[in-house]
């Protein structure tokens, strides 16, 4: 969705900024009215019904952490994305994110589960499934330093993954692409 600077932003779609005490455009905050539109049909639950266990990982737009579910105890990852200062753009991928993310359904693909913006903060969060074994570049990553530790030698750092975990791997991807 592109938008013009100064066209006129309906009140639905402007957040409150208390640091400023006023009402930001949304065009400043977030443009994406997708992302808005999206998150407000389903009633999921906030930041504030997980606890952070410890930080993943870290991205221009954000940080990921782990997170527990305090009524469940369920473990699962929470992607914070700060969209104060993000273009149309950025904004719009988030949205599409988002959106894309809701309909992945398959054993071999992290499974979404919610998401929620916080208008206080212009905070997305985004909450997926946490699978313990990592993704496949960290995997791949692991491997290379194993083997780099086992040899000493950068040359022997690259021995591959035996071929009936290359073939598994190659199958799951391809059932989830199906």
């Amino acid at each position: 969705v592109r938008a013009e600077e100064d066209r006129e932003v309906p009140n639905a779609l402007r957040a409150r900024d208390p640091s400023r005490g006023a009402c930001v455009r949304a065009s400043e905050s977030w443009a994406s009215r997708a992302l808005v539109r999206s998150l407000q049909k389903t009633r999921s639950p906030g930041p504030k019904a997980f606890t952070k266990l410890k930080a993943l990982g870290k991205g221009s737009f954000g940080s990921v952490f782990l997170v527990e579910h305090m009524d469940s105890g369920e473990r699962l990852v929470m992607k914070e994305v700060y969209l104060r200062g993000l273009s149309q753009r950025e904004s719009l991928r988030q949205a599409q994110e988002v959106s894309f993310l809701q309909k992945l359904n398959h054993k071999h693909l992290t499974m979404y589960r919610s998401s929620h913006v916080e208008t206080s903060s212009l905070t997305l969060f985004i909450i997926l499934e946490y699978c313990d074994g990592g993704d496949l570049g960290t995997r791949i990553d692991k491997q290379a330093a194993l083997r780099s530790r086992k040899s000493g030698d950068a040359a022997d750092a690259k021995v591959p993954f035996q071929e009936a975990r290359v073939v598994t791997w190659l199958a799951q991807c391809a059932s989830a692409l199906a």
